[in-house]
């Protein structure tokens, strides 16, 4: 059976740039979210795993999906753009899924609002 460990902590930053008021609670990830990404075929985005935790806490854009999903996108090495999709559940927050992003589409999200930059000195 998967674990969950958890890696990263939601903030109230986030909460004002989204304009949400959710609680400030752990980020958990499954033990199987490999197995996910690569059943999903998302295989761009396996070696960013090692980046979840730096991904979660340093993003240079967040936002907000369909429903209440919570996402995180981070520019990595090799010019993988990874999103990190956010859902909530008893306490606590947990990875969805992950998914790279053309900059096409990171740049659409952007100038329709549903990304916003977050100032680390990382945003394009």
């Amino acid at each position: 059976m998967d674990e969950n460990i958890t890696v990263g902590q939601f903030s109230d930053e986030y909460n004002e740039i989204l304009g949400t008021d959710y609680e400030k609670m752990p980020i958990v990830c499954s033990t199987g979210l490999e197995k996910h990404l690569i059943k999903r075929k998302h295989f761009d985005v396996i070696d960013c795993l090692d980046n979840l935790e730096e991904i979660l806490a340093e993003p240079d854009y967040i936002g907000l999906g369909e429903g209440a999903a919570v996402m995180f996108v981070k520019t990595l090495e090799n010019n993988v753009t990874a999103v990190v999709k956010l859902n909530s559940d008893e306490g606590n927050f947990y990875v969805a899924t992950m998914y790279g992003i053309s900059d096409y589409k990171l740049e659409r999200r952007i100038l329709g609002n549903i990304l916003h930059p977050i100032d680390n000195g990382n945003a394009k």
